[in-house]
């Protein structure tokens, strides 16, 4: 071995001084001369004598202490933090060297620097020390180091570290634990060195400066990869220590902190050690778990696998899930308390979801997945429910939100949006909660009868409503909460939320909950006023409702005869939807079943002339739902209306016998109705006595058909 340290010690004397990217330079040519030598103990046993080896020592102990003095001389001449941390970059390129006794030397170097900035910088101008927390998070992991000499260098740079940050403090029991702890870390038992860290990292924690938090994590996740596994473990365990032991000090650090977890998740894939970034996150979430959920919510869409690793380990956290869910459903909420303020839907963008509740309904998904057991989604059923499903009727046929700039403002200028269908998404989530809340049978039926693609298509959203209503009324998940969130939605001024709440309502006429919960009367109010509704798909809804109080209240249908009657015969006014004419016929053929000929009263007379307009009707469905009815009445005809539709039956002769041949085959199979034939039957019969001999063939030919 060459002795380095006459060369050490004239350059700590040059004169005049060097500049500093000299001094850079030099310094950085003295580490790459000193450290890559063999380790000392192998370059003793090239000397060939007791004596050779003792020289050896001496020499390099020699060489190492001429650094010191070295590095303590450029520090005197620059007695700068600035200065102070180009040197230390320098040493910390060592530290993740595979050769163990290059990072043992770089650490004892360390030492010395640290000891010299204390005696040189320190002690003149009294600055605060705002490096500690990038150090400790460079330093503290090598305290797992294979060499049980480089663990203590590790201490004494720690104590060293401590004495910078708490100078006006009194440091005496710290400095004590760490003497004990450099024993402890002499131990080859790698469980025994965690302990011994992480013991330590408690003890730094009560020194902590919160406002260097982001620098330590930097720190600490930036050596992760470079370092050795026992290494890269000790990183782990001292982030989660501090976040831990300071975390309340920390809040206001939390956003930057999340960020940069977040940049390392991509790079960080070891199981164990990908652990730790989320754990971190997880502790920041029991300090400040609404700031947590604003910076995941936050990220872009959709989201990516590390996004949803970490919903997922909120949702697995049985003291979190449920303020998660909470929180989330407050989330989509806000938009919506700012939609009701809204007179006019011009002023609401309708092409694109709105970027934080569609976050916040993707997060709900992930949360949902990640329950250990059904009880939370149980329980918060009455809001999960109405709040995902209004998400889905919002997202209704628009795209995935605008990308956002950095400072959060949407970025228009080519109009690009992310893939992805919003409303599938919020389908998606609501399906989660509910499979979660119900049962497999409940998911089989939603799945068999392709609600997820009724409901995502605007054109057949309102029959995926109607067909989830029915499965959820057969599971038995519908509460009165959950119809009282609802209601509001009939007056939205968005359209889409007034037909799937209308759609929801028509449905759900068909149990008797409405009767027995004592919401039948305002559900009756609601209908009536949607009937007149300037969306045609909610008009149909309505009066689909209406019809379904058969199913639900039958015993009901006489009372409200005349309020039933008079709103279903209108629609068959309706001159803008031929789809509300249909339901209104279908509605009108439920209840007239239920009644007889002197419950219509004088709404017979409109009803039939009404009915008879659309025996033409090129809509195969309306001619069809026509001659139904025109036979249902028939049936009814006893006494009162019996000359009054036997005229109408004549009116309409030509018209019937024509449609016996009509090339919708179930509109002749309809015109076969019992009862209808029964009428034209007794009508030609009549002509059996005609004077004229050709009349009453033709009327024995046509009895004949009949």
């Amino acid at each position: 071995m060459h002795d380095f340290s006459p060369y050490l010690s004239s350059a700590s004397k040059l004169k005049p001084s060097l500049t500093l990217e000299e001094n850079r330079e030099l310094l950085d040519e003295c580490f790459k001369s000193l450290f890559p030598l063999p380790s000392l103990e192998k370059m003793k046993e090239e000397g060939e004598t007791a004596k050779d080896a003792l020289h050896i020592q001496s020499l390099y102990v020699g060489s190492v202490e001429a650094l010191g003095k070295l590095m303590k001389t450029l520090l005197e001449e620059e007695p700068t933090a600035d200065w102070f941390q180009e040197m230390f970059e320098l040493l910390r390129t060592w530290f993740s060297s595979e050769k163990e006794w290059e990072r043992e030397r770089a650490l004892q170097a360390s030492t010395q620097l640290l000891t010299a900035y204390q005696e040189t910088v320190n002690s003149t101008t009294q600055e605060t020390f705002n490096r500690f927390g990038s150090l400790i998070g460079l330093i503290a992991p090598y305290s797992c180091d294979s060499l049980a000499t480089s663990r203590q260098w590790v201490v004494d740079c720690i104590s060293c570290l401590l004495c910078l940050q708490g100078q006006s403090m009194n440091l005496g029991s710290a400095a004590e634990e760490l003497r004990c702890l450099r024993e402890a870390l002499t131990a080859t038992d790698p469980e025994a060195l965690f302990q011994a860290s992480s013991k330590m990292a408690r003890v730094v924690s009560e020194y902590f400066p919160s406002e260097q938090a982001t620098d330590f994590i930097k720190a600490t996740l930036g050596g992760m990869l470079s370092a050795s596994p026992t290494c890269a473990t000790a990183a782990g365990l001292w982030m989660k220590i501090i976040l831990k032991e300071c975390g309340d000090a920390m809040l206001d650090k939390v956003p930057d902190i999340l960020v940069i977890i977040y940049s390392h998740m991509p790079t960080i894939q070891e199981g164990s050690l990908r652990q730790f970034l989320v754990e971190a996150v997880s502790i920041l979430a029991h300090r400040d778990l609404e700031t947590v959920i604003s910076s995941l919510l936050g990220q872009p869409l959709p989201m990516d696998s590390d996004i949803t690793e970490l919903w997922r380990s909120l949702g697995g956290d049985p003291l979190l899930a449920t303020q998660v869910l909470k929180i989330l459903i407050d989330r989509i909420q806000t938009p919506t308390r700012q939609e009701g303020r809204i007179t006019s839907e011009t002023e609401i963008d309708r092409d694109w979801a709105a970027a934080e509740p569609l976050s916040a309904t993707c997060a709900i998904f992930e949360v949902v997945s990640a329950l250990a057991s059904s009880k939370t989604v149980q329980e918060l059923l009455p809001e999960l429910f109405p709040v995902l499903l209004q998400q889905v009727s919002r997202t209704l046929g628009q795209e995935m939100p605008l990308p956002r700039t950095s400072s959060g403002m949407l970025f228009r200028e080519d109009l690009q949006h992310t893939e992805g269908d919003p409303c599938r998404l919020s389908i998606q989530a609501l399906e989660a909660v509910l499979f979660k809340a119900g049962n497999e049978r409940l998911g089989r039926a939603l799945r068999e009868q392709r609600t997820q693609s009724l409901l995502e298509n605007p054109k057949t959203h309102h029959e995926g409503v109607c067909l989830l209503v029915s499965a959820l009324l057969r599971a038995e998940l519908i509460t009165p909460e959950i119809l009282q969130s609802l209601l509001p939605w009939v007056n939205s001024p968005t359209e889409n939320l007034r037909v799937t709440s209308t759609a929801f309502l028509a449905q759900l006429m068909t149990d008797p909950m409405l009767r027995e919960k004592k919401f039948l009367k305002s559900v009756l109010s609601i209908l009536e006023e949607r009937s007149h509704d300037r969306n045609s798909i909610v008009r149909q809804m309505a009066v689909r409702g209406l019809g379904n109080l058969v199913y639900g209240a039958p015993e009901k249908v006489k009372k409200y005869k005349k309020f039933l009657l008079d709103i279903l015969i209108g629609a068959l006014h309706d001159i803008f939807s031929s789809e509300v004419i249909g339901e209104s016929m279908k509605a009108l053929a439920k209840v007239l079943k239920e009644l007889k000929e002197k419950d219509i009263g004088s709404s017979f007379k409109n009803l039939t002339q009404q009915i008879r307009t659309y025996f033409d009707d090129e809509d195969d469905a309306l001619r069809l739902m026509a001659f139904v009815l025109f036979g249902i009445l028939a049936r009814l005809t006893k006494r009162k209306w019996k000359t009054y539709f036997a005229d109408q039956v004549k009116k309409s002769w030509v018209t019937l016998l024509l449609h016996l041949q009509d090339p919708n085959p179930e509109i002749s199979k309809a015109k076969m109705n019992a009862e209808m034939l029964e009428k034209l039957y007794q009508t030609t019969i009549t002509y059996f006595n005609s004077s004229w001999e050709e009349i009453r063939a033709v009327a024995a030919n046509l009895a004949a058909h009949l």
